[in-house]
């Protein structure tokens, strides 16, 4: 799609349960931490909007609610998974399969706790070759990707902190992905995905005036088993935003914030630092990593 489409989705509800359908929030990007810049502590959180169906069932007391569940089926147009072709949304669209999401939330006295799973099933590639011929492959790539947000406000203080570790979620804008591992003699490949931590906290006091520290740390944990053979570079499909020799980031970022009403003026300073890896004659180590 080359629509630009940020947020366009109804709405549904009755009695504790919430449908949203459309162009929204990628469930697992929803929750978000206090900062003034535009990417929200991206790579550091996923960061998504895709179309979707997204079910929310909520028990309540008199005055808010306390447990919530959250099922939603989900298809990719901005945000892309990558592969041989580079980003495409052609791999989601060959394996038919919608984007799978579940999480469970827990919410009282200005204290919230979500725990999320993602699973994500594309084929890279419907055609191969066998002996210089074109055939139909079954090529697929499955990947599970899990998160923990939980934040705590009061008065005029707040904090978040949110955690993914998993497989994949290079469409989400984390630093990872997946890579070619082997050859099938019907032309098919074998991949495997490879394995990241991200994690950001986030500290905000004030209404008016108001102060925010960012804090975030990526780590890529590359394949979880050795293989036999390094892995050629261009076997290795990355985030478009990233590279796959990273090793760690992360980023400080305090702010000020002055809010006037619905309009915000802040000052920031951000400080990222990468550590990148060396690729061994264009290969990454059995593991995935440089």
């Amino acid at each position: 799609a080359q629509f630009r489409l940020r947020q366009a989705y109804a709405s549904i509800a009755k009695e504790g349960r919430i449908w949203k359908i459309g162009q929204a929030w990628h469930p697992m990007a929803a929750d978000m931490p206090d900062i003034f810049s535009l990417e929200a502590g991206s790579p550091f959180g996923p960061f998504n909007r895709s179309p979707q169906v997204n079910f929310e069932w909520m028990t309540r007391t008199s005055d808010e609610w306390k447990m919530g569940l959250t099922a939603a089926a989900i298809w990719q147009m901005q945000y892309q998974s990558t592969g041989p072709i580079g980003g495409s949304v052609l791999y989601m669209k060959y394996g038919k399969t919608p984007e799978m999401y579940a999480a469970v939330a827990y919410k009282s006295k200005g204290f919230l706790v979500r725990a999320g799973v993602d699973y994500l099933s594309i084929k890279p590639r419907v055609f191969g070759s066998v002996d210089g011929r074109t055939v139909k492959v079954d090529d697929r790539k499955n990947s599970v990707l899990g998160y923990v947000y939980t934040q705590y406000s009061h008065k005029n203080f707040a904090v978040k902190a949110k955690s993914t570790f998993g497989q994949g979620g290079e469409h989400m804008n984390l630093m990872s992905g997946y890579a070619k591992i082997g050859e099938n003699p019907d032309g098919s490949w074998e991949y495997a995905s490879l394995r990241n931590s991200s994690s950001w906290l986030s500290l905000s006091y004030g209404k008016k005036w108001q102060a925010v520290l960012f804090l975030g740390y990526l780590k890529n944990l590359g394949l979880a088993e050795e293989l036999p053979t390094y892995i050629s570079k261009s076997d290795v499909y990355f985030c478009g935003n990233g590279f796959s020799n990273i090793n760690q980031m992360y980023r400080i970022n305090p702010q000020i914030i002055y809010n006037i009403g619905k309009m915000n003026v802040g000052l920031e300073y951000q400080w990222t630092n990468v550590e990148y890896g060396e690729y061994y004659e264009g290969k990454l180590s059995k593991y995935g990593l440089a």
